[in-house]
């Protein structure tokens, strides 16, 4: 499998909880593809998560990006979900009119002192 920068891979109920963190444009799309449609054909992998919150700038490409591997997941039969608190890319998605064509959970807060 492919590895990209600014992007972390790490367990999660299910399947991997992917974390990208950066931008996410033309530049980084191809071999975020890559990554991400290489897990959705993992055997045993219940579902995707990916943590957008440390997205810092997403361009078309990008959204073109998470729109595809929006649609692999489904033909895969893998349900893909974007953890975000109202970052770059659910910001992008919303002014596209696209956010709704996407599961979103809220990312949750963590309190002041505690390391995550």
């Amino acid at each position: 499998m492919a590895s990209a920068p600014g992007v972390t891979i790490g367990p999660a109920v299910g399947g991997p909880q992917l974390a990208l963190v950066g931008g996410v444009t033309w530049r980084e799309t191809a071999t975020l593809r890559e990554v991400l449609f290489d897990l959705l054909e993992q055997p045993g992998l219940d579902r995707l998560d990916l943590d957008v919150s440390g997205v810092t700038a997403i361009d078309r490409i990008g959204v073109g990006l998470l729109i595809g591997v929006n649609h692999r997941a489904a033909a895969v039969h893998r349900p893909f979900a974007l953890i975000d608190s109202g970052g770059a890319v659910s910001r992008e998605l919303a002014h596209l009119g696209l956010l709704d064509n996407f599961e979103l959970r809220r990312r949750a807060a963590v309190p002041v002192g505690v390391t995550p």
